[in-house]
């Protein structure tokens, strides 16, 4: 076991849980589904008017498809595209396209006016048909969710494999009667520009599952505007012109990410956003193109984000996919393989429960007993620590995975009163649903560490053991232990929940407690007080040296200004205690045995001592605390 530097006292720290940047540039653009479904009065709008369908009498199927006959697709035909210029105000074009290739699962069509020209023509067609149908890329040591995964398989082959099938043609909600589905390449009217976004990737919508007469039906007022279905079920991808001939390059994850859309709306037309978007984000990954820069988005804000409230940022991107990514890599500890746990992620898609009921579902249907809070639990500490190896992976992202790097990141210290202390309200006491927060007890010296979290029944707290990896960065963890903190009683409707970590001294040097709540009723944006107690030597708060913190040190008495050591932080220290300090070579140099505790550098006789390292020992109720000082004049 590596040997650790000792030092005096403990610094509490309360972090932000910001995560940092890791270097890549954000995505060009976003996807246009969940744009569009908002707008289009929510997700569930389209499904009530599907029910409304299922439910009537007289519904009738035609010979194939819904609401067409299925007969074969034009040479030439114009689709509806929707107007995306500005998000709050839809509306549609008629966009003339071209039938350029008809493939084992596709009918590709390309904007006429742009097909055989500088942005695309066969070449660039071809390369799309090799993806979609035949060839992924090899991925060199790939994380461990796409180490099964078959790259001579195109993007629709592997999406139906490891998610689910796309219905036949038979299916009752089968729009158009057709086996294959639309790929429509064109020019998105778009006019985003926010946060380096550009341009509107793709997207699928289910508008287009509707046929003419319910759309007419119900969105008259959008048929003023030139919108309209297209009775197909189709993805639109986006040729930007701004983009000239690297469009295709910005766009190669998207057709996977919008054919999970396809496919996730035939096993739940009323998912939510953020669970949607997640696993659309992992398909595009597990056909080779991670999305970097949702990945980024997420780590530099991570404490902006509640997994369960999209609020249409990259950064909501990036949580929801990392999480089910952590989800698609990591089994329950009872599983018996170490990696894989893609039949979870094809349950909770399967599940006809939304958001975190959806995921409870899904995980109970796949015989996983962990529940939500747990699981976002392993999957924060997962992004902090970072370690493949540790307990089996439980709490790492895999080799090649996006991960915490706490070196490039800039934190909000706020140092504490001292050990003992329940944190200052104004400081880090809140938590919103599915969000962490860590608070960081560092460089301590102490053989046990008593750990006390008070807050809701919805709150859960785990306390991280490990090493300062680096020496430095305040998050840099080797971790040594991962511990619950259990609930041990309820004090005027708040649980309390502690753990006692004893004998850790030359075991660790920091602990980190990481807390999380899910609101019950607001699971994605309800938000929990809480407070945290943490006394070093199993010492309850208040014992005469529960509040014990030396510092500054080392102290710097060299400018000969009035600098002090203070061993009970900001407080004078308890009547109890007794403070002695010792030179290098054990002689006394200066007893203090009353508050304030503190110390300007003298010796008993008033002069001023050398600089160097010194010892002092702290005593009271029979309690013994020892320490060094380093002095510098």
């Amino acid at each position: 076991m590596r040997g650790i530097e000792r030092w005096t006292g403990a610094t509490l720290a309360v972090l932000a849980a910001t995560m940092p940047a890791r270097g890549a540039a954000p995505a060009r653009g976003i996807d246009g589904t969940h744009v569009i479904e908002r707008a289009m009065g929510g997700r569930g709008a389209i499904a009530d008017i599907l029910d409304e369908w299922r439910r009537s009498p007289a519904v009738e199927r035609l010979e194939a498809g819904r609401c067409t006959d299925g007969a074969d697709t034009l040479q030439s035909q114009s689709f509806n595209i929707f107007d995306l210029s500005d998000f709050n105000d839809l509306g549609g074009v008629d966009i003339d396209c071209t039938l350029v290739r008809k493939t084992e699962h596709a009918f590709i069509y390309v904007e006429t006016s742009l097909w055989g020209g500088a942005l695309i023509d066969d070449s660039v067609i071809d390369s799309f048909v090799e993806l979609f149908e035949s060839s992924t890329p090899a991925v060199a040591d790939p994380p461990h969710v796409l180490a099964s995964v078959d790259p001579s398989a195109g993007i629709f082959d592997i999406l139906e494999t490891e998610l689910r099938p796309l219905p036949d043609s038979n299916d009752p909600r089968d729009v158009d009667g057709l086996d294959r589905i639309y790929v429509v390449f064109v020019d998105i009217p778009d006019s985003y520009r926010r946060a380096g976004d550009v341009a509107v990737n793709g997207y699928f919508s289910s508008v287009n599952e509707l046929c003419d007469a319910e759309f007419k039906a119900n969105y008259g007022a959008y048929v003023a505007k030139g919108l309209g279905t297209n009775e197909k079920e189709m993805l639109v991808l986006d040729i930007d012109p701004s983009l000239g001939t690297g469009f295709l390059d910005i766009v190669r994850g998207v057709p996977a990410h919008e054919l999970q859309h396809l496919l996730h709306w035939f096993a739940d037309e009323r998912e939510s956003t953020w669970l949607d978007e997640g696993i659309a984000d992992l398909s595009a990954e597990l056909v080779g193109f991670p999305p970097v820069g949702h990945y980024d988005a997420f780590l530099d804000d991570h404490d902006a984000s509640s997994l369960a409230l999209w609020e249409q940022e990259q950064r909501d991107y990036g949580h929801a996919s990392l999480f089910m990514r952590y989800l698609a890599d990591h089994p329950p500890a009872e599983a018996a393989v170490r990696w894989g746990n893609m039949e979870a992620v094809r349950k909770v898609m399967a599940s006809t429960d939304t958001s975190v009921a959806g995921i409870v579902d899904g995980l109970n249907d796949a015989g996983d007993p962990r529940d939500m809070l747990e699981l976002y639990l392993d999957f924060s500490a997962a992004m902090l620590l970072r370690d493949p190896d540790f307990e089996e992976g439980k709490y790492g992202m895999p080799a090649g995975g996006p991960t915490l790097d706490p070196r490039a990141n800039s934190f909000t210290d706020a140092v504490l009163t001292g050990i003992g202390q329940t944190i200052d309200p104004t400081l880090d006491d809140q938590v919103t649903s599915l969000t962490a927060r860590f608070v960081q007890l560092e460089s301590f010296f102490a053989d046990s560490i008593y750990v006390k979290v008070t807050g809701p029944a919805s709150l859960a707290a785990r306390a991280i053991l490990g090493f300062d990896a680096a020496g430095a960065d305040p998050l840099d963890l080797d971790p040594v232990a991962v511990l619950d903190l259990e609930t041990v009683a309820v004090e005027g409707g708040d649980y309390v929940r502690e753990v006692l970590l004893e004998e850790i001294g030359g075991a660790a040097d920091r602990v980190l407690v990481v807390t999380s709540q899910i609101d019950p009723a607001r699971p994605g944006a309800g938000v929990a007080d809480y407070t945290v107690t943490v006394a070093g030597d199993a010492s309850e708060p208040g014992s005469c040296l529960s509040l014990l913190r030396v510092g500054p040190n080392p102290v710097d008495f060299s400018d000969g200004g009035s600098v002090e050591v203070s061993f009970f932080g900001d407080a004078p220290g308890p009547h109890c205690a007794r403070i002695a300090l010792y030179d290098a070579a054990g002689r006394s140099v200066r007893r203090l045995d009353a508050p304030p505790f503190q110390w300007d550098g003298t010796n008993d006789s008033g002069r001023g001592v050398a600089g160097g390292i010194y010892f002092w020992v702290a005593s009271g109720d029979d309690e013994i605390r020892r320490g060094t000082l380093a002095l510098i004049r």
